[in-house]
């Protein structure tokens, strides 16, 4: 598949609005625990060397334009209403964070970025200033239900579309 930002929108569009605060859900999340789980998540891949993915070999990859390695499946044919569009679009919603140290202390820093899984079996559409952050030592995902993967591959990437497909080691998104 070619990368273009055209046919990722709809996808990351659902995913933020799932996410919008007032938005009818089952039950409330603790962002706060959320951000740290997966902060601390990411600090032990980049402070063990644990990561399965340099930063080096993470830039090197961001200049790939396409890829084989994903086959999206046929749109479904039914119409869905909005709650059960609210739920699969909420249950994609996953959040991309990498561990990074600045030059002024020794502690590691985080940034945190709203992403979607595309497939069940881990493909993850994320911008590519997140996959292409020169800084970041280490990146992983968290799902909704506390589940880490850290990232393992990028796919493809389009800077100028700004968009990026990731690989992570998951079943089930």
């Amino acid at each position: 598949c070619r990368l273009h930002g055209g046919m990722l929108l709809p996808a990351l569009l659902a995913s933020l609005l799932a996410n919008l605060p007032g938005a009818d859900v089952d039950h409330d999340a603790d962002d706060s625990a959320i951000f740290a789980r997966l902060e601390k998540a990411t600090a032990e891949l980049a402070e063990g060397g644990k990561s399965p993915l340099t930063a080096a070999q993470r830039l090197e990859q961001c200049k790939r334009a396409q890829t084989t390695k994903v086959a999206f499946r046929a749109p479904a044919k039914e119409t869905l209403g909005g709650e059960e569009t609210y739920r699969r679009a909420a249950a994609a919603a996953v959040l991309i964070g990498s561990a990074y140290k600045c030059d002024k202390c020794t502690k590691w820093h985080h940034t945190l970025a709203l992403s979607c899984a595309v497939t069940a079996d881990g493909v993850i559409a994320t911008n590519h200033h997140v996959a292409a952050n020169p800084s970041a030592e280490a990146m992983g995902v968290m799902t909704a239900d506390g589940r880490f993967f850290p990232v393992r591959e990028v796919l493809a990437a389009d800077k100028p579309h700004d968009v990026a497909l990731l690989r992570v080691d998951a079943k089930d998104l």
